[in-house]
């Protein structure tokens, strides 16, 4: 990894960049495997899908490595021409039948971002005839169902259509490029795309370097990005104003106006798909109290967070769908009210309060939203443990579902209300043995009516009445449903003055260091 003299040198030359924040949750570089919010920024920057979000207008999708597509009569699929000449950072070709493996070693290597392909009707057992190379520069998707259009391309933005030098794993990894694992032990260090960055180098828990892809048809000025695991803002803020590193992703707002009067640096801002929430695990028997539920809900004190934690983060927000996406709304369903908190614990029993214990990522706006959290409960008797540890540690216990409360943050995955309804909605197996789940499963959560209706929302292709079901839903969850949503997160950065190549998008995966190239 650079040095500190590597990263003055940086601030000189213009074609490094040394960036500082936390990275803790970085556990995959797969495409397959991971979507936590380092490795979306990182698979953003190194592989290209077949479309893109177009970040000017977010009702749009731009093509990537398409540079076309179009859709039969009946809806069922979707033909996409591939850009001629594009390459992988191994000089590989970038082919239809690369497209078709990529979705192929998704769908069947079943992890997470899996769950995006699933809902466009792909499985392990179609997904060979589904997925398919019509030609070297023709892939052709077969959907189960007519879904609205902007909720298939969508889909398509996300990690899981990333595509993937199948020929490189072949070689690599000889016949562990074949089922079940196609190649993951390799690809979870190591990348293999065609977009402008290549991972040169990863130090788990310290530093993960990118390094540009000559290949590449976009432009990028950077020769190196180097992310350095830095999460303490104060930290931060001193090596930025020394000019130790170019970019700083985790000041608080006041470390923010410090490096506006610094006349070093400057700083921007963006709104993020991520929403900050706290959760209550109904498998707790206190917790899946109805009374309960509605109790904690009463028990955030906004107005306290906003002053106090969430300027230069992020703004108060009740609702799964971030302010842009279709569907969201700026509505106050929920309001700080102790004395109507206590008076729903009396009368589920626990008037003489109980001890309880929430997991939280021990990053500083996190953090801080939880000890406010935690003095509001301590107001109606309720003794609430912080336990503050690293993303990966919280991650692990909350996805086996060993929590009581959680707190931490979820990004979309793609602009579709559909990414966020699912999380937080979808649970068709509540069982215990399920090995894996998304936010609903996590907090042992089911809800089959409210998924039915995100079901049938799916399909209809008028916006304006997709966007009303999506409000309803939001309407429903935030009043019965085992989350308390606190904010949608404003990604702020601070950067050097020098520096222009970072910009920020409304995804993890939209976070660029490169110059963007249109059709």
């Amino acid at each position: 990894m650079s040095s500190e003299n590597d990263a003055k040198r940086a601030y000189r030359n213009g074609d490094r960049l040394v960036m500082g924040m936390s990275i803790d949750d970085l556990m995959t570089l797969d495409p397959a495997e991971g979507y936590e919010r380092t490795v979306s920024e990182l698979l953003g920057n190194v592989y290209e899908r077949l479309v893109r979000l177009d970040r000017d207008d977010l009702s749009r999708i731009k093509p990537e490595a398409a540079e076309s597509w179009a859709i039969s009569p009946d809806g069922l699929r979707f033909s996409f021409r591939l850009r001629p000449n594009l390459k992988f950072s191994s000089g590989n070709p970038v082919t239809a039948d690369d497209v078709a493996w990529s979705f192929k070693r998704a769908v069947t290597f079943a992890r997470g971002p899996a769950e995006i392909l699933n809902e466009l009707g792909l499985t392990p057992e179609n997904v060979s005839e589904r997925a398919v190379a019509e030609d070297e520069q023709t892939f052709r998707l077969t959907l189960n169902a007519a879904f609205a259009p902007s909720f298939v391309l969508n889909c398509l933005t996300s990690n899981a259509a990333s595509i993937v030098d199948r020929k490189t794993v072949e070689q690599v990894c000889g016949a562990d490029a074949d089922a079940p694992t196609f190649g993951n032990n390799w690809l979870k260090r190591n990348t293999a795309g065609s977009g402008p960055f290549a991972v040169s180098d990863w130090c788990p828990g310290q530093a993960v370097a990118l390094t540009r892809n000559e290949f590449s048809r976009q432009r990028t000025s950077l020769a190196v990005a180097e992310y350095r695991h830095i999460p303490d803002g104060a930290t931060q803020l001193g090596l930025l104003l020394e000019g130790k590193i170019d970019v700083a992703r985790s000041l608080d707002f006041q470390q923010l106006e410090i490096a506006r009067q610094s006349g070093v640096c400057r700083v921007s801002a963006a709104p993020k798909g991520a929403i900050l929430f706290i959760s209550l695990n109904q498998r707790h028997p206190v917790l899946s109290k109805p009374q309960v539920i509605r109790a904690f809900k009463h028990l955030v004190d906004y107005e306290t967070m906003q002053q106090q934690w969430l300027e230069g983060s992020g703004r108060v927000h009740q609702g799964f769908l971030p302010l842009g996406m279709l569907g969201s709304e700026d509505k106050t369903r929920f309001a700080y009210d102790p004395q109507e908190a206590r008076r729903l614990l009396v009368e589920a029993g626990l008037g003489s309060g109980f001890q309880i214990s929430m997991d939280v990522h021990q990053f500083p706006t996190v953090m801080g939203v939880a000890s406010i959290f935690q003095k509001s409960l301590a107001l109606v008797g309720v003794e609430l443990t912080l336990l503050p540890d690293t993303g990966k540690s919280v991650l692990g216990k909350f996805r086996s579902r060993k929590h009581d409360l959680y707190c931490g943050r979820w990004g979309t995955d793609y602009w579709d209300p559909n990414s966020n309804a699912k999380a937080f909605l979808k649970n068709a197996d509540n069982g215990s043995e399920k090995e894996a789940g998304i936010l609903a499963w996590r907090n042992g959560w089911s809800a089959p009516e409210l998924s039915r209706i995100a079901d049938d929302a799916l399909t209809i292709s008028d916006p304006d009445l997709r966007a009303e079901r999506y409000r309803l839903l939001q309407d429903e969850v935030v009043s019965t449903a085992p989350y308390i949503f606190i904010y949608q997160q404003v990604e702020y950065v601070a950067t050097r003055d020098w520096f222009t190549t970072l910009s920020v998008g409304p995804t993890f995966g939209s976070n660029y260091l490169f110059d963007t190239v249109d059709a």
